[in-house]
């Protein structure tokens, strides 16, 4: 057997879901036998078949998609409780496992999945399908590329009507609930509990199970309509709330609009008493946003320009 065709058979072995009491399964999903295919994969060791091996390999695996998932979805489990969160990350790797080795996308299918198994949820669906599509975009704007952005003073040599790209870090969100807010709370909470020195990996073994146990679920947030940009500044993630009008805007400009007709679009959105703000505002915002380094040329301009 080559390497890739053995690295492909032990990866589908080891991402079979854990029975509910977190040992290896007899059979895998499409109905053959483990310990045989095991045996064929894995040799004994003095003291462990090799389906006993499988089984410690595929235990470290699956608890550390755990782990994964509660890293990376700290406010979802914060807004559930520790236990509805168990249960529903363990359902969401039963019905979603990896599909690749990258484990920063674990939990890129979650959204999609809770939205359909709300149940995990109860009584917090809006709030908690929010949260998701919080953290999943943290994820996504931590991973993406940076492209050269445009300063206040290049934006001002453009053409009158240009065209301009959003940084594909970027990710704009038009949220029911503050959850921005309650996300920077239990990390605060997260970040008091957490000592200043550097522990052992006892200690440090330690102080995640005790952490575990102290989750409490966090109250639910009274709705509120949030403008959120999601952005990746000096290698940092930061949250930024928008003005509804700026957030059309910049929708409209991530959705290919030239400037001219991403104005209109944000101006036919507001209110009649907010056009002659908006008007007042346009320069403050493009301000911010070039100092945050957000916009940059169409590919197409990015070649005129160096040529």
């Amino acid at each position: 057997m080559k390497l890739a065709e053995f690295q492909r058979a032990f990866f589908d072995l080891i991402r079979q879901p854990l029975t509910a009491a977190g040992g290896q399964r007899s059979h895998t999903l499409l109905g053959q036998a483990v310990r045989m295919i095991a045996e064929g994969l894995v040799t004994p060791g003095p003291r462990l078949t090799p389906f006993e091996r499988l089984e410690l390999y595929s235990q470290g695996y699956w608890f550390r998609l755990l782990d994964v998932l509660r890293e990376d979805f700290a406010g979802l489990r914060a807004l559930l409780g520790r236990h509805p969160f168990e249960q529903l990350a363990a359902a969401y790797l039963a019905d979603c496992p990896p599909d690749s080795f990258d484990l920063r996308r674990v939990g890129a299918r979650l959204e999609g999945w809770l939205a359909n198994h709300l149940h995990y949820a109860a009584r917090r669906e809006g709030a908690a399908l929010d949260m998701v599509r919080l953290e999943a975009a943290e994820i996504e704007t931590r991973d993406a590329i940076e492209s050269p952005s445009l300063s206040a003073a290049e934006l001002g040599e453009l053409a009158a009507d240009p065209s301009l790209e959003l940084q594909p870090h970027l990710r704009l969100l038009d949220l029911a609930y503050p959850v921005d807010a309650l996300l920077a709370e239990t990390r605060r909470r997260t970040a008091e509990r957490t000592p200043a020195a550097r522990p052992t990996a006892a200690a440090e073994g330690g102080a995640k199970r005790r952490a575990r146990h102290r989750v409490r679920r966090a109250v639910i947030p009274q709705p509120e309509n949030v403008c959120l940009a999601v952005h990746r500044y000096e290698q940092s993630i930061y949250h930024k709330r928008l003005a509804p009008e700026a957030f059309v805007l910049l929708r409209a400009l991530q959705q290919g609009c030239a400037l001219s007709k991403a104005i209109e679009t944000a101006v036919d959105n507001a209110d009649d008493g907010k056009l002659g703000e908006i008007s007042g505002r346009l320069q403050q915002w493009f301000a911010e946003w070039a100092a945050l380094g957000w916009i940059c040329r169409k590919p197409a301009e990015a070649v005129r320009a160096a040529a």
